[in-house]
């Protein structure tokens, strides 16, 4: 009998006869494919299952807590907030790299963590390599850009290689998996709170059940643009709160009533790595409207952290360190 038999048996009988897995049978699979001991056909068979039947909360929290154990941190202080970054873009430019450095600007320490081959898509890390960021970053690596700037990325390629291979998998199944949904659950910077984006309202209810279960503080989770964890600043953003005692409640950021004004989808557009970098900049400058949607997404960030309770006085005080320099001051220190 393989490793993922019985895991198989249970979660691939179908609609009507498949039965979600227990904690410990989840953990069980998930420990058996993270220490390589599953064969490719056993694999695959799991994670289609899982992908039909969709995973739990409480199966999430094992695989994720699993996940964990396994990872390498990012040594040292932990930072306030983390943001997992494995969407990528196809249209538009990436304003949370220009969030986090207002966020740092404000005292809030960022940690990103993403996947640098998203296909079809830009992936925030090439970005950064565009802005002249160093290709490659360790933990040790990520642990240096926070102390010297309060904002650092690292890969799922260094933390954990692991789960690096499993995301690769989508291009030759043709399908995403519970890889990528834990992706966005895993916490290599071991922060107390998390800002994240999710593309299927949905899942909100389950996701945070897993976060509360995994130990975080607080969460903020929205349908951002295209996948990432960054407030619409052209319309409505929809959400959900989790508060340190796993209350939940829903949330909605709308950008006018916030005062940001109307302009059009295409003054957020970029086409290559090099071009998004342009805008990241320009915005750090303040220059165009690419600087509201970084100002809407350090805001929403300030609230994820705690560090703020209002999201237009977040909004204020994120505006101000765009306006005085300091954001731009923490990307060329992240940079350095």
């Amino acid at each position: 009998m393989g490793h993922l038999t019985h895991a198989i048996s249970l979660a691939g009988k179908g609609v009507h006869k498949a039965r979600h897995l227990s904690a410990d049978e989840a953990a069980q699979a998930m420990g058996a494919i993270l220490d390589g001991l599953a064969d490719p056909f056993e694999l695959g068979g799991f994670l289609v299952a899982m992908r039909v039947k969709e995973e739990t909360a409480e199966e999430l929290t094992a695989f994720v807590t699993e996940a964990q154990r396994r990872l390498t941190a990012v040594p040292g202080p932990a930072p306030m907030l983390t943001v997992p970054c494995y969407a990528g873009k196809r249209q538009t430019f990436p304003a949370l790299i220009g969030s986090a450095c207002s966020l740092a600007a404000c005292g809030v320490t960022v940690g990103l963590h993403g996947h640098g081959n998203v296909p079809g898509r830009t992936a925030l890390v090439q970005v950064l390599e565009a802005l002249g960021a160093k290709p490659g970053a360790t933990p040790a690596d990520a642990a240096a850009q926070l102390a010297r700037a309060g904002v650092a990325y690292v890969g799922v390629e260094a933390f954990f290689p692991m789960m690096h291979r499993m995301l690769e998998l989508r291009e030759r199944m043709g399908l995403r998996s519970c890889f990528h949904t834990m992706a966005r659950l895993v916490n290599p910077f071991h922060a107390p709170r998390q800002m994240v984006g999710i593309s299927h309202e949905r899942t909100f209810d389950k996701f945070a059940q897993a976060c509360h279960a995994l130990g975080f503080a607080g969460v903020l989770s929205f349908r951002g643009m295209e996948g990432e964890a960054e407030p619409n600043p052209l319309a409505a953003t929809e959400g959900f709160r989790l508060e340190p005692d796993g209350a939940v409640a829903e949330f909605s950021i709308d950008p006018h009533a916030l005062g940001i004004p109307r302009f059009s989808r295409h003054e957020l557009m970029a086409n290559t790595p090099e071009q998004a970098a342009a805008m990241v900049r320009a915005a750090l400058d303040g220059e165009g409207p690419a600087r509201h949607a970084v100002a809407l997404g350090a805001a929403t960030g300030l609230l994820a952290a705690g560090a703020e309770a209002d999201l237009k006085t977040a909004l204020e005080r994120a505006s101000k360190a765009l306006a005085d320099g300091s954001a731009r001051a923490r990307l060329d220190a992240w940079l350095a």
